[in-house]
């Protein structure tokens, strides 16, 4: 998990660069608060933050494994087909 954190820290700082050098500034705020206005992409990050959530609130074994599930969810279905 540890590794996987490291990973994703690198993965958003390298976006958030991207977006800070190629997209003008009067438009970020629309790139960064677009999940707000697009309700199936809410409704995904809802739906990913509940699975983490029940692992904050409820820590085994069983909700770890499945909060890397949603992981993978997020990373490998979510994300990949946002950019198709």
């Amino acid at each position: 998990m540890a590794e996987q954190t490291s990973q994703e820290a690198m993965h958003n700082q390298s976006y958030q660069y991207m977006i800070e050098t190629i997209i003008p500034s009067d438009r970020r705020t629309f790139v960064y608060e677009f999940w707000k206005t697009d309700s199936v992409l809410r409704d995904r990050c809802e739906f990913i933050a509940g699975i983490y959530q029940q692992y904050m609130d409820n820590p085994t074994l069983e909700n770890y494994f499945i909060s890397l599930l949603a992981d993978y969810m997020l990373e490998g279905i979510y994300f990949y087909n946002g950019l198709n």
